[in-house]
């Protein structure tokens, strides 16, 4: 059941229902699990402190020159590619993971969701008697890569959480707790719009600077999200909270859409030629699907009622629409009637200025012809 929209603007921070998980797939749609980047400006902290009492474990290297060993707790040993084979029957208290890259140290659980994830997947892993190699080979990702997760300097993919929960025997623990770490990469003030956005049957947006949310492609909102200048693990975590929100535009019920940019929007050089480039043209295909309406207010059109910034506006079955108008430093929800019914007089005018769907398209192909070598 979804929390009532009124909740949102009143309080600010709703938490929506758990929706039914997709089937565990073997592999990811590539074969590996990349977490390519994460977020810069809020902390994001676990609400429960109850969840946030963990043991925090370390491992040490080996102490060969030629190879590292990978050890489980159960005995059990790997090499890596460039040592021999070593035997089993280590001691509990000896067998400790060793990897040939650096070892990462283990995150302090309170600090975040994202940390309390890799704890726990740490935790969880040993009590299993696993190995980072072995449960790397399990949900396809290399060592490498599940020692940054387990040490909350990576994020993982969704569907590795759940492959996580298959391997490790957990529950659907895993697949339960990616939502939330992603939410909470959110900062506070922007959670409220994301949990509309995924109630409304109707989103209208105008954009003056760069390409909506829902419509970008990842390089595109990396190359946005890096203007903060966050560090590597914050600026992934963001990124990744993006793309999740896209996942709005292909449910079975998924709302209409019309979006409206200042020509601005599809001439900046975010990211470079090569990031504009595959951002048009993700573009011009989302303007093709029945729901998306995509228009362009050219630089003809001297002056418009919105010069001063971007808002979006969410309509829903049943109750009056809700208005987000951004800012720089947080947006604000709006829910009064007058301003309501300024914003959509404001929205008709931006449709009238605009050049037509067909024409904003032609206009969007030609940008892209403009950014060609």
């Amino acid at each position: 059941m979804r929390r009532d929209r009124h909740d949102v603007v009143s309080r600010g921070f709703p938490f929506t229902s758990a929706t039914e998980r997709p089937q565990i797939r073997a592999t990811a749609d590539d074969g590996h699990h990349h977490a390519d980047a994460i977020r810069p400006d809020v902390p994001c902290h676990l609400t429960d402190p109850m969840t946030l009492h963990l043991a925090a474990h370390f491992f040490r290297p080996s102490t060969s020159a030629n190879h590292r060993v990978y050890r489980d707790d159960c005995g059990m040993t790997a090499t890596s590619d460039r040592g021999s084979a070593v035997t089993a029957g280590m001691s509990r208290q000896e067998a400790r993971l060793t990897t040939e890259h650096h070892v990462e140290p283990a995150p302090d659980p309170t600090s975040s969701t994202l940390a309390f994830f890799g704890s726990e997947l740490r935790l969880r892993r040993e009590a299993a008697g696993l190995s980072q190699t072995e449960l790397a080979r399990l949900v396809h990702c290399a060592p490498s890569l599940l020692s940054k997760i387990e040490s909350a300097k990576r994020v993982p993919k969704e569907d590795m959480a759940e492959l996580c929960d298959c391997a490790l025997g957990t529950d659907g623990f895993f697949g339960r707790l990616w939502p939330v770490m992603i939410r909470n990469a959110y900062p506070a003030w922007f959670r409220p719009f994301v949990d509309l956005e995924q109630q409304a049957v109707a989103i209208r947006s105008f954009e003056m600077q760069f390409v909506p949310g829902l419509l970008q492609t990842e390089e595109y909102a990396r190359a946005i999200l890096a203007g903060g200048r966050p560090d590597s693990v914050k600026l992934e975590e963001l990124v990744v909270a993006r793309m999740h929100r896209q996942r709005v535009l292909s449910r079975d019920d998924p709302p209409r859409l019309w979006v409206i940019l200042d020509e601005t929007a599809i001439r900046r050089r975010i990211g470079g030629a090569a990031v504009m480039r595959a951002q048009l043209a993700r573009l011009l295909e989302a303007a093709q699907i029945p729901r998306i309406v995509v228009q362009v207010v050219p630089f003809d059109v001297r002056n418009h009622p919105v010069l001063t910034g971007a808002f979006w506006t969410f309509s829903f079955d049943e109750g009056p629409d809700v208005v987000h108008m951004d800012s720089f430093y947080e947006g604000q929800l709006r829910a009064e009637p007058e301003v309501v019914a300024a914003t959509h007089h404001a929205y008709d005018l931006l449709r009238a200025l605009a050049l037509s769907p067909e024409a904003s398209a032609d206009l969007i192909a030609s940008a892209i012809k403009d950014l060609s070598p």
